[in-house]
């Protein structure tokens, strides 16, 4: 599932990737940098990148927003995004 650009991350579902702005599945990494980041952020992380005109060009891996409920699940959902 992508994440459109208008909403976050629904609480309970899955972290994504995508390419920033996009609201599509990334398909590379060729700028060798991606962000992590919390699903809940999605708006302001988007309009961020946006401004900074880093849209598209930074792949974002979205974390379930509902991770801020189970704090001991976030670690792990960090080191399985690095490990992807």
């Amino acid at each position: 599932m992508t994440i459109p650009p208008e909403r976050p991350t629904p609480a309970g579902e899955h972290g994504t990737r995508a390419v920033a702005g996009t609201g599509g599945p990334a398909l590379t990494r060729s700028t060798g940098a991606a962000i992590i980041a919390c699903g809940a952020l999605a708006t302001e992380l988007r309009a961020v990148l946006a401004s900074a005109g880093l849209a598209g060009h930074l792949e974002v891996v979205w974390l379930p927003a509902n991770l801020h409920n189970r704090p001991e699940r976030i670690a792990p959902a960090v080191a399985e995004a690095l490990d992807a």
